[in-house]
Protein backbone atom coordinates (compact mmCIF):
# COMPACT_ATOMS: atom_id res chain seq x y z
CA UNK A 1 0.00 0.00 0.00
CA UNK A 2 2.74 2.55 0.46
CA UNK A 3 6.97 2.84 -0.12
CA UNK A 4 8.62 4.06 2.67
CA UNK A 5 12.46 5.25 2.46
CA UNK A 6 15.06 7.81 4.27
CA UNK A 7 15.70 10.35 1.41
CA UNK A 8 17.12 14.02 0.78
CA UNK A 9 14.17 16.86 0.46
CA UNK A 10 13.28 17.48 -2.62
CA UNK A 11 13.65 14.40 -3.82
CA UNK A 12 11.38 12.83 -6.51
CA UNK A 13 10.02 9.02 -6.97
CA UNK A 14 8.81 7.64 -10.38
CA UNK A 15 6.91 4.32 -10.95
CA UNK A 16 6.31 3.22 -15.00
CA UNK A 17 7.21 6.95 -15.81
CA UNK A 18 4.47 8.29 -13.76
CA UNK A 19 5.18 10.78 -10.71
CA UNK A 20 3.91 9.35 -7.18
CA UNK A 21 2.98 11.96 -4.40
CA UNK A 22 5.45 11.65 -1.76
CA UNK A 23 4.73 12.89 1.87
CA UNK A 24 7.52 13.73 4.60
CA UNK A 25 6.58 11.94 6.97
CA UNK A 26 9.40 13.28 9.66
CA UNK A 27 12.10 15.06 9.88
CA UNK A 28 16.16 14.74 10.64
CA UNK A 29 19.51 16.53 10.89
CA UNK A 30 20.60 15.15 7.58
CA UNK A 31 17.73 13.32 5.94
CA UNK A 32 13.75 13.16 6.44
CA UNK A 33 11.34 10.04 6.23
CA UNK A 34 9.37 9.85 3.42
CA UNK A 35 6.10 7.86 2.61
CA UNK A 36 4.24 7.34 -0.96
CA UNK A 37 0.91 5.60 -1.80
CA UNK A 38 1.15 2.39 -4.14
CA UNK A 39 -2.04 1.09 -4.11
CA UNK A 40 -2.53 1.76 -7.19
CA UNK A 41 0.37 -0.29 -9.08
CA UNK A 42 -0.70 -3.21 -6.67
CA UNK A 43 0.82 -6.47 -9.21
CA UNK A 44 1.95 -4.54 -11.35
CA UNK A 45 6.15 -4.07 -12.45
CA UNK A 46 8.30 -1.36 -13.35
CA UNK A 47 11.02 0.42 -12.93
CA UNK A 48 10.96 2.81 -9.78
CA UNK A 49 13.15 5.58 -9.81
CA UNK A 50 14.56 7.87 -7.56
CA UNK A 51 15.29 11.55 -8.76
CA UNK A 52 17.27 14.28 -7.38
CA UNK A 53 16.32 17.31 -9.07
CA UNK A 54 19.17 20.12 -9.66
CA UNK A 55 21.70 17.41 -8.38
CA UNK A 56 24.50 20.04 -7.86
CA UNK A 57 25.55 18.76 -4.65
CA UNK A 58 26.00 14.48 -4.82
CA UNK A 59 27.73 14.52 -1.01
CA UNK A 60 24.31 16.19 0.14
CA UNK A 61 22.15 13.64 -1.60
CA UNK A 62 20.73 10.73 0.72
CA UNK A 63 18.65 7.62 0.04
CA UNK A 64 18.39 5.14 2.23
CA UNK A 65 16.28 1.91 3.52
CA UNK A 66 13.51 1.86 1.18
CA UNK A 67 10.99 -0.86 1.88
CA UNK A 68 7.10 -1.59 0.69
CA UNK A 69 4.61 -1.88 3.60
CA UNK A 70 1.63 -2.97 3.67
CA UNK A 71 0.46 0.20 5.66
CA UNK A 72 -1.26 2.95 4.59
CA UNK A 73 -0.11 6.81 4.78
CA UNK A 74 -1.19 8.34 7.92
CA UNK A 75 -3.45 11.17 6.97
CA UNK A 76 -4.10 14.40 9.01
CA UNK A 77 -6.45 14.17 11.30
CA UNK A 78 -9.69 16.35 11.37
CA UNK A 79 -8.57 18.10 15.06
CA UNK A 80 -5.14 19.06 13.61
CA UNK A 81 -6.75 20.72 10.10
CA UNK A 82 -9.38 22.53 12.47
CA UNK A 83 -6.40 23.84 14.04
CA UNK A 84 -4.09 24.61 11.15
CA UNK A 85 -7.29 26.66 9.78
CA UNK A 86 -7.93 28.47 12.62
CA UNK A 87 -4.38 29.64 13.10
CA UNK A 88 -4.31 30.55 9.70
CA UNK A 89 -7.51 32.75 10.15
CA UNK A 90 -6.56 34.19 13.44
CA UNK A 91 -3.02 35.16 11.79
CA UNK A 92 -5.03 36.60 8.78
CA UNK A 93 -7.83 38.71 11.42
CA UNK A 94 -4.10 40.04 13.00
CA UNK A 95 -2.44 41.38 10.54
CA UNK A 96 -5.94 43.28 8.75
CA UNK A 97 -6.15 45.09 12.15
CA UNK A 98 -2.36 46.77 11.98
Amino acid sequence: MSLLFYGSPGMQVTFRGQPLSVVELGSFPTYASFGAPISAFAGQTGELLFLMPNFSFPAMSYLDNVRFSDQQLPEPGIGSLCFLGALVLGWRALKQRR
